[in-house]
């Protein structure tokens, strides 16, 4: 039962994400996401940034591991429940890569780039790293 509230209250975190920025939606929205993350694919390949940049840069780092984390935190509390899981992210992928998905899917699907940044990375990684239902 504790863990049942607990994973509640993770999805209310996440959800709230929606909220927050959905009064600024037209400046963080997946345009911004995109190019934030591909001044953060620059930091990888080594580029040196300005501060305007290095800004960008972090926020797409910054929202793709607080996705990660809450993904990764709210596992630890399902009791081996995998059907309350949203999405799976396996650990062995690295943050450059979770940054080129990311790219990738906003680059591939551009009619959703008006929507919220929270928005996109949750839809994003509930259908690129679904649970294993199975396991």
């Amino acid at each position: 039962m504790k863990a049942h509230i607990i994973c509640i209250n993770i999805l209310t975190t996440i959800l709230l994400c929606f909220v927050t920025f959905k009064a600024s939606a037209d400046k963080i929205d997946g345009n911004f996401l995109l190019k934030s993350c591909k001044e953060s694919i620059a930091i990888f390949e080594g580029v040196t940034l300005s501060s305007n940049q290095a800004y960008l840069a972090g926020f797409c780092s910054g929202k793709i591991s607080g996705f990660r984390n809450s993904g990764m935190y709210a596992r630890g509390f399902t009791d081996g429940e995998i059907e309350k899981l949203w999405f799976c992210i396996p650990p062995e992928i690295k943050a450059e890569q979770m940054t080129r998905i990311v790219i990738k899917h906003l680059q591939d699907n551009p009619e959703t780039l008006h929507k919220s940044a929270p928005e996109l990375l949750l839809s994003l990684f509930i259908k690129a790293f679904p649970c294993n239902k199975g396991s």
